[in-house]
C-alpha cells in the first residue's frame, strides 16, 4: 500500500489546499513509487515557475532542471498543466502501474467491506484516505485506492436511510456519452438524508443551471407519487446545497438569490461539482460511466484517459433512468429504525415541493442573463429528447 505521507501526497495537498479532487487521487494511486516521485517533482517545479512568472522573476532553466525536463519539454508540460490542472499532464496518465495489487479473495473482500461499513457507521464523514489508513492498520492485504473507493461508495449507497427533507442537493455529473459532439451531463436533485434522487434531467454540458430547473420540474412531477411511508422525516425547511458548473457563477447566483428571497437557506459549493451525485449513485449507471467535475470532451470519466466517447441514444437514456429508478427502490427499502408519522412526512413533502417550485420558477431569470441568452437560440437548451 502506498505511503500516504510521501512526496506526491504532500505536493497534491499543497496544490489543492481545500481538498484534492477525487480524480487526481485516483490517478496518483495508479503510479509506481518511483513515478510518484517524478510527478511530485514536476508538480512542484511547474507550480513554482508559474507562481514566479506571475511575479515577473521566473527562471525556466532552473525550473526545467528541477522538473528533470528539457526546456522545450518543460514549456509543453507547463502549458498542458495550465490547460487541464491535472497531474495527467505531468505524466500520471501515461505512467500507470503495469502491475496491480492482487485481487482480494471473496472472504477478504467481504471482511474489508464490513470493516468499511463499521467505520462509516461510527463516523459517516470518514474520508477514503482515512479508510485506507484504517485498513492498513487492521492488516488488510494491499488494496488500491480505487478499490477502497469502490467499497466506500457501495457502503454509502447501502447505508440506512436518514431523515427525508433535511437537505436537498442540486448537483450534476458528466457522462461518458455525447450528442452532436457535446458532452452529456445528468442533473439531479438528491434528498441527502435518504439518498433518494427526487428528479433528474439529461442535458448537454452547456445547459448549466437550466439543468437544475428541469431536474426540479422532474422532481415536482414525481414527488407526489413517491412512496415515502416507513421513512423518517425532518421538521422545518430543507437546506439547499447547490453545486454549479465552473462556468456558471451567474446561474448559480440566480438560483441562490431566488431561494434566499423565499426564505430558504442555500449554500453554494463551487468546488464540489458531482461529488454528492457520485457518492449517491456510484460511478456507473447501467453501462454508462459517470464522474465528478468536468472533463474535456475526449477524456473518459471511467479512467481519465482519451477515449472515443459514445453517442447518446434513446436506449442509453432509458437504461440511465432505469438505473436511477432502481437506486431509488433500494433506498426506500433501507427503512430506518424509527419511521415518522404520515403527517410529518406529508409536511416534509410540502416543504421539499416549495423548494422545487422556487427553482422551477427561476427559468425566466436565467434566460435574462446575457450568457444564457446566447445559448437560448436552441429552444430546448440542449436537453435530450
Amino acid at each position: 500500500m502506498t505511503d500516504l505521507h510521501d512526496e506526491l501526497n504532500t505536493a497534491l495537498e499543497d496544490t489543492w489546499p481545500t481538498g484534492v479532487p477525487e480524480s487526481e487521487l485516483v490517478l496518483a494511486g495508479r503510479l509506481s513509487t518511483s513515478m510518484r516521485g517524478v510527478v511530485a517533482r514536476r508538480l512542484r517545479a511547474v507550480a513554482r515557475w508559474i507562481r514566479e512568472s506571475e511575479q515577473g522573476r521566473s527562471n525556466v532553466a532552473e525550473a526545467a532542471a528541477a522538473a528533470g525536463l528539457s526546456k522545450p519539454r518543460f514549456y509543453a508540460v507547463a502549458a498542458d498543466w495550465r490547460a487541464s490542472r491535472s497531474i495527467a499532464s505531468l505524466g500520471a496518465r501515461a505512467s500507470e502501474k503495469h502491475t496491480r495489487s492482487a485481487r482480494l479473495a471473496p472472504d477478504a473482500r467481504k471482511a474489508t467491506a464490513l470493516l468499511i461499513q463499521d467505520v462509516l457507521r461510527d463516523d459517516p464523514g470518514t474520508s477514503i484516505m482515512a479508510l485506507v489508513r484504517r485498513l492498513d492498520a487492521a492488516g488488510v492485504p494491499p488494496i488500491s485506492y480505487s478499490a477502497v473507493r469502490r467499497l466506500w461508495l457501495e457502503a454509502k449507497r447501502s447505508a440506512p436511510a436518514g431523515a427525508f427533507g433535511a437537505e436537498l442537493l442540486f448537483d450534476s455529473v458528466g457522462l461518458d456519452a455525447a450528442t452532436d459532439g457535446e458532452r452529456m451531463r445528468l442533473y439531479v436533485v438528491i434528498d441527502h438524508g435518504t439518498g433518494l434522487v427526487l428528479g433528474a434531467a439529461e442535458a448537454t454540458s452547456r445547459s448549466r443551471s437550466w439543468g437544475f430547473v428541469h431536474a426540479a420540474d422532474d422532481a415536482w412531477g414525481s414527488l407526489g407519487d413517491m412512496k415515502l411511508e416507513g421513512l423518517s422525516a425532518a421538521s422545518g425547511e430543507p437546506v439547499v446545497v447547490l453545486n454549479p458548473q465552473r462556468n456558471d457563477a451567474e446561474g448559480g447566483s440566480v438560483l441562490a438569490r431566488r431561494l434566499s428571497d423565499a426564505g430558504i437557506t442555500c449554500v453554494v459549493d463551487d468546488r464540489g461539482l458531482g461529488r454528492a451525485a457520485v457518492r449517491t449513485l456510484g460511478e456507473r449507471l447501467g453501462s454508462v460511466w459517470i464522474g465528478a467535475g468536468e472533463r474535456d470532451d475526449e477524456i473518459s470519466y471511467r479512467n481519465g484517459r482519451k477515449a472515443r466517447i459514445p453517442e447518446y441514444t434513446a436506449s442509453m437514456s432509458i437504461m440511465l433512468m432505469d438505473a436511477v429508478a432502481e437506486h431509488n427502490r433500494r433506498r426506500i427499502a433501507a427503512t430506518p429504525a424509527a419511521p415518522s408519522s404520515g403527517e410529518l412526512l406529508d409536511q416534509a413533502r410540502r416543504s421539499v415541493a416549495r423548494v422545487l417550485a422556487v427553482v422551477s420558477e427561476s427559468i425566466g431569470d436565467l434566460d435574462a442573463l446575457p450568457s444564457y441568452f446566447e445559448a437560448a437560440v436552441n429552444p430546448d437548451h440542449g436537453f435530450h429528447d
